[in-house]
């Protein structure tokens, strides 16, 4: 019998930015605003889709971004960490205009510790609850995030990106997770979650997979980074491995949540981009009923599928 694939659509949930990845000047948060409750939210409760939002600091600091994320009931909320936010050593002044280069490996582990410290208490304080869910900024997760993770309460990292290895701003080709399975793993007793260990922090990889016969670049399970059809391929050849899987691997989606407002992010620049981005989504979403797709939030996969 054919298992069910969990379907978990991740967004990294942030300010509007530019072309070029800088915040907008002045800083705004349509993408939360009207990004979330106004285009995504209708989309996914039409096809039961259960979100994880994954939220930085500086959405955390909007009344108004709080409100609208409390107000999503089928959603779980999770934190993500671009460092330049949050103290300590965060930018001083105004976040116009600026550009979160940094990777969290660079601050080592007491900064390291202490930006993760700040960032799970304000989260606490502003949606009554800890996170459990987390991913890097940048994907720039190190040997002690791990570590720090566990320390603090999390029970699901999604920051590897398997076949992909990153480039920091001083050229440095760190974090490197071309040997990181494809499959979720508890981590490293350690804390490093590169790879498989015995931790009790699980690592949720975003899909990425080589699509047969015989594709040599991995193919992301993201919109615009993919076109329609490589998100349908990858539903079938992943739902199609669950056949034989005796834990069922999940498909996880990320995107950003300004990516649905135009000229918020380097990727659709007009409505009609934008458009063509939802009719994406649309059309992967309704695979769920073809493939038994299963949605779920982060921590529903944990609980149902890892922990039970």
């Amino acid at each position: 019998m054919q298992k069910p694939t969990p379907l978990l659509v991740t967004i990294d949930t942030e300010c509007d930015k530019s072309p070029t990845w800088r915040t907008s000047s002045p800083i705004s948060f349509r993408g939360v605003t009207i990004g979330i409750p106004i285009i995504l939210q209708p989309l996914f409760r039409e096809f039961g889709v259960r979100p994880t939002y994954l939220v930085s600091y500086e959405v955390m600091e909007r009344p108004e971004c709080v409100d609208v994320l409390l107000a999503q009931p089928d959603a779980e909320l999770g934190s993500h960490l671009h460092g330049e936010y949050v103290p300590p050593g965060e930018i001083s002044g105004t976040l116009d205009g600026t550009l979160t280069s940094e990777m969290q490996w660079e601050y080592g582990y007491p900064l390291e510790k202490a930006k993760l410290t700040t960032l799970t208490d304000k989260f606490a304080q502003v949606f009554g609850r800890s996170p459990r869910t987390f991913r890097a900024g940048r994907f720039g997760a190190g040997p002690a995030t791990g570590r720090c993770l566990m320390e603090l309460g999390y029970a699901i990292d999604s920051t590897v990106t398997p076949h992909l290895s990153w480039e920091s701003r001083l050229g440095y080709v760190n974090p490197d997770f071309r040997d990181s399975p494809e499959l979720p793993y508890r981590i490293e007793a350690d804390g490093n979650l590169f790879m498989p260990g015995s931790a009790p922090l699980l690592e949720l990889p975003v899909t990425l997979v080589k699509l047969p016969p015989a594709s040599e670049q991995p193919a992301w399970f993201r919109p615009w980074i993919s076109s329609r059809d490589t998100l349908a391929a990858i539903v079938d050849h992943v739902a199609r491995g669950n056949q034989v899987a005796t834990i069922p691997r999940p498909l996880v989606m990320m995107f950003h949540n300004m990516e649905v407002f135009p000229a918020a992010s380097p990727y659709p620049q007009t409505i009609q981009d934008v458009d063509a981005y939802v009719a994406a989504l649309r059309h992967t979403f309704a695979l769920i009923r073809e493939y038994s797709l299963v949605p779920m939030t982060m921590s529903e996969y944990f609980d149902q599928m890892v922990a039970a």
